[in-house]
């Protein structure tokens, strides 16, 4: 009897392992992210930084405008208190930022030019306005515009309005004087061409007197304008002063 050999016995197929599992990083939120925030704090760092700069900045900017703005009130008032008592004696305001000038003078001339009125009188009066503004000049010479402005860190557009407006109402006064005598001097001539000359000359005199001015009013308007007190150089209100002088022409 054949003998049955033994059974081999089966081996268990070999299971494959499945994949590693694998480490999956989980994304915060952007909120939560702390690189968000540190940039967050770096630009809020800056810009704060950036704010405080420019308020302080912008501090001293008004501070030094202030200061800037006093000086020129000083400076301008100092040169008002002496400019406005001379100028009173030779004219008065008109609305709202001129000032007129020996309008007596140029009516005196109108006549003669015309031919009417009495030569004698106008003479008196063209006597009278060039006696006026002898002394307003002679006065007004006395001002020293150069150190009410000098060393105040005033800037230059301020500067030159107050010296132009000296310069300016100093030689009109000057010129006014002339006139005053041509008129004068044409009253008492005989009628015919001596006359007309001396007329013509004063005539041109007078115009370039008053172009003149009202050319130094408005830098002296100016000037109070950029130092905020526009309303002191053209209220009408000028306090005057009387000089010792002849009538006001």
């Amino acid at each position: 009897m054949a003998i049955k050999g033994k059974a081999k016995s089966k081996t268990a197929k070999a299971v494959t392992r499945g994949p590693k599992p694998a480490y999956v990083h989980v994304k915060r939120p952007l909120l939560a992210r702390r690189g968000l925030w540190i940039a967050i704090a770096g630009v809020l760092g800056v810009l704060v930084v950036v704010g405080l700069w420019y308020g302080f900045a912008k501090e001293r900017s008004q501070t030094r405008e202030r200061g800037l703005e006093e000086a020129r009130a000083a400076a301008i008032q100092a040169y008002g208190r002496q400019v406005e008592p001379i100028i009173g004696t030779v004219g008065e305001p008109v609305e709202p930022a001129s000032w007129s000038s020996f309008t007596e003078l140029t009516g005196a001339l109108d006549q003669l030019e015309a031919g009417e009125g009495r030569t004698e009188k106008i003479a008196d009066t063209a006597t009278g306005a060039a006696g006026t503004a002898s002394t307003a000049w002679q006065v007004f010479d006395q001002i020293e515009a150069v150190g009410l402005v000098r060393g105040r860190g005033l800037d230059q557009v301020f500067v030159l309005y107050v010296l132009g407006s000296e310069e300016k109402l100093l030689g009109s006064l000057k010129l006014y004087e002339q006139a005053g005598e041509l008129v004068a001097m044409a009253a008492n001539a005989p009628e015919g061409e001596e006359r007309d000359l001396l007329v013509q000359r004063a005539r041109a005199v007078v115009e370039v007197a008053r172009s003149l001015f009202e050319d130094g009013f408005n830098d002296y308007v100016e000037a109070s304008n950029l130092a905020g007190l526009f309303d002191a150089a053209s209220s009408g209100n000028m306090a005057t002063v009387p000089l010792p002088t002849g009538p006001t022409g």
